[in-house]
């Protein structure tokens, strides 16, 4: 397998730390999993949910894996509310992509999983509604789209409002789950459910750097009673629903805010016979601790920027801090808005930008990363020599406490070709480096 450490070397040393020998960095995050030819295995929840996301991403549909773990683990993977598919491996992101996490699980249809265990071995059955190229094909639409409503302008709050607006433009509700629950369906055809609804709102969102969760669960509407999805949106570092379905009027080009950005106490208040109602997953797990909501809708021109700031609408919810608790949050926003991209690339591999690969060779462009908590999007792209060389995105990867970008780099024939990686910051800072690769 694959081993990058001696091209770490030098950053441990830069960072004053240690690391232990790498396995393949081709496994997202570093996680305990083992791939043999055929054979997937794993000993951990973890590990687990890194092999879904492997097989999963590839739209596979029938796959096992042999498994090592405890007995808890087994009933864990097992559980009635499928938590292991709907908080591990939507909590399993990617930064530099927005097609797995929510995305991923979003495009997995609820109806054809299927779960089973026996011998030491998991056996898992898929559907999907949404194709590895339909999935492409989504991408390269949502940059145009966000070209076009010029959300690089735009506040969060603005984007969001923009985003929501443009949703419920573009589709018209269909109750076909076969055919119209994906963002493919809407962006083909116009035609869309909740389900594609939320995924639309979701990938554009996200693709214009607003956190965004896709969230499943049921609802009380006549149209849509036995199931729904919506979003939870982050402004201010709280979290809001957006119910698009909702707000979108059937047949009309036209759409209201009653479901815009609401609170957990007034999410419902347009008709309160109707509520939305979580799936079990979210309440069995750490998810609303992770993602707190806000009590009260977000007010328009409150601060929309992720930073932490005062929910005046929660006067009695325990929310109420003592001056010092004030003055610390402060500092810490403080600390954030002065974060610089040299606070987060802190070395990066080649150092001089220039490197020589064989034809038939692997080499790696490294970055290691401080504060990555405050990184908006890595992304990279060859400028020329296309035809010269092959890159692999592995994103930002972990391993004992790390953190590291690794694009690996491959040589195709002789030539030369320039590639650049833009790092932008959640703050709006970003930087492009250029790194020139020689192929012999």
């Amino acid at each position: 397998m694959k081993k990058i450490v001696k091209k770490l070397l030098p950053l441990l040393l830069a960072a004053a730390m240690l690391l232990s020998p790498l396995t393949d960095l081709r496994l997202f995050g570093g996680a305990e999993v083992q791939v043999q030819a055929a054979s997937l295995s794993a000993s951990t929840v973890k590990g687990l949910v890194s092999i879904l996301r492997e097989q999963t991403m590839k739209r596979e549909t029938k796959f096992s894996v042999k498994f090592t773990g405890t007995d808890k683990a087994v009933d864990y993977v097992l559980g009635d509310d499928l938590s292991i598919i709907y908080y591990d491996l939507a909590n399993l992101d990617d930064a530099k992509s927005s097609d797995d996490a929510d995305y991923l699980v979003g495009n997995i249809d609820p109806e054809a999983i299927d779960i089973e265990y026996s011998n030491g071995c998991f056996k898992f059955k898929f559907g999907y509604f949404e194709t590895v190229k339909q999935t492409e094909y989504v991408n390269r639409q949502v940059e145009k789209i966000l070209s076009k409503l010029g959300v690089d302008h735009m506040t969060n709050y603005e984007k969001v409002k923009a985003i929501h607006d443009y949703v419920c433009k573009i589709t018209s509700y269909k109750d076909d789950a076969d055919n119209c629950s994906s963002a493919y369906s809407i962006l083909s055809t116009g035609d869309g459910l909740c389900n594609s609804y939320s995924l639309l709102l979701y990938k554009l969102l996200v693709e214009a750097g607003v956190p965004c969760k896709w969230l499943g669960g049921t609802a009380g509407t006549k149209r849509d009673a036995a199931g729904h999805a919506w979003n939870i949106v982050e402004l201010g570092n709280k979290w809001y629903y957006v119910d698009s379905t909702w707000d979108d009027l059937d047949d009309e080009k036209s759409w209201n805010y009653d479901y815009f950005l609401k609170g957990s106490s007034d999410f419902d208040k347009v008709d309160p016979s109707e509520p939305h109602k979580l799936d079990d997953c979210y309440y069995n797990t750490n998810f609303l601790k992770e993602y707190p909501l806000a009590k009260k809708a977000f007010k328009k021109g409150s601060d929309d920027s992720n930073e932490a700031v005062k929910d005046t609408d929660n006067k009695n919810d325990g929310s109420d801090k003592s001056d010092k608790d004030k003055n610390d949050k402060s500092d810490k926003n403080d600390n954030k808005k002065d974060i610089k991209i040299s606070d987060v690339v802190v070395y990066k591999i080649p150092e001089k930008g220039s490197m020589t690969i064989k034809q038939g060779k692997y080499d790696d462009i490294l970055f290691l990363l401080e504060n990555e908590s405050e990184i908006r999007s890595i992304k990279a792209a060859v400028k020329s020599g296309k035809s010269y060389v092959k890159t692999t995105d592995y994103g930002i990867m972990k391993e004992d406490g790390i953190s590291f970008y690794d694009l690996e780099v491959k040589g195709r024939k002789a030539g030369s070709a320039v590639i650049k990686i833009t790092v932008k910051l959640k703050n709006g800072e970003s930087k492009s480096y250029t790194f020139k690769v020689k192929v012999k």
